[in-house]
């Protein structure tokens, strides 16, 4: 990574920076097809040791590319992948907080559109990043439980389960937050979310 683009990335407090390397080569393999990985917002970036953490969305600065995942997870490897084979690198963990981790994508053969993935073979395209308001409509994804809705408040009434940690919170096309700890198991209980807002330290936007 460029020394001046790396310090910008670095620049915030509490932020633990971890140099990388461009893989040597783009690997010709990946979950959806042989050819063509694409990594969305929901979907799962891979570290050897088993370790798998859940995109929330993916996110910009200028011309580079970034998966943002929950901290507790991307600080378990510096090395990412698109399958759970290790056959694909996707990019290397560039910084993290106490409340979002940035891998930057390095492998021009892996896709990384500014959608969601919601699990049920459609997705949703991301525009925008906003605050919620009490009371809005919102849904998140979660690798466990999928996709579920409420209304967002001091409890956001969407459940959450163990595993769906990261997983992307937004109302239609904006963005509103990562699942950071889900309170109760589905199908009831409650969720605690990372604010999106958490980019803007790092000069990252949705797109």
């Amino acid at each position: 990574m460029p020394r001046t683009i790396r310090t910008a990335l670095c620049a915030a407090a509490t932020v633990v920076c971890a140099a990388f390397s461009l893989p040597a080569t783009a690997a010709q393999a990946a979950e959806e097809t042989p050819r063509n990985p694409v990594v969305r917002g929901g979907d799962t970036l891979h570290a050897a040791g088993g370790v798998a953490c859940t995109v929330g969305f993916n996110v910009r600065r200028g011309t580079l590319y970034y998966a943002l995942l929950p901290p507790s997870c991307v600080n378990l490897a510096t090395t990412w992948y698109a399958d759970p084979a290790l056959t694909v690198p996707a990019g290397s963990r560039v910084a993290s907080t106490t409340q979002v981790g940035v891998v930057q994508y390095t492998n021009p053969a892996v896709s990384h559109p500014g959608e969601v993935n919601l699990l049920n073979g459609t997705t949703v395209d991301i525009t925008a990043a906003g605050t919620p308001a009490s009371g809005q409509p919102y849904c998140h994804v979660g690798q466990v439980s999928g996709q579920r809705c409420g209304t967002w408040g001091t409890a956001a009434s969407a459940c959450s389960t163990p595993g769906d940690l990261g997983g992307p919170a937004f109302s239609g096309t904006t963005a509103l937050g990562l699942i950071a700890r889900n309170n109760g198991v589905c199908p009831t209980g409650t969720t605690t979310y990372w604010p999106i807002s958490v980019i803007n330290q790092f000069g990252l936007s949705v797109y």
